[in-house]
């Protein structure tokens, strides 16, 4: 049995400021650089309401749609990666010097 469920905006709007409230970063589709790409968003003003994408081989354009569509569009040329597995850095590295002591530095 399938189970239909209707998310109002205002309901979104109230997650995102909840989130955001316990000091989470909210990540989503938004408008950036004439792309729709995965971001961090303040607000469901930030989201790609009323745009979608065409796409072909080799061919990306940004489309406004006559609606207001929230998520009419398929996946952009980004990923989740830079937020789901974030670029290891280096710490700390060491060098030996002639006397045999140690030399350290941070890197962040």
């Amino acid at each position: 049995m399938h189970e239909h469920v209707v998310v109002e905006s205002e309901d979104i709007r109230h997650l995102l400021d909840a989130l955001k409230g316990q000091g989470y970063q909210v990540v989503g589709p938004t408008v950036r650089d004439g792309a729709i790409v995965y971001d961090a968003i303040d607000t469901v003003d930030d989201l790609p309401i009323g745009w979608t994408d065409e796409h072909d081989g080799g061919h990306y354009q940004l489309v406004k749609r006559d609606d207001r569509a929230w998520f009419g569009y398929v996946v952009g040329p980004h990923s989740w990666k830079k937020f789901l597995h974030p670029p290891q850095l280096r710490l700390w590295q060491a060098q030996r010097q002639e006397k045999a002591s140690i030399m350290g530095s941070a890197t962040l």
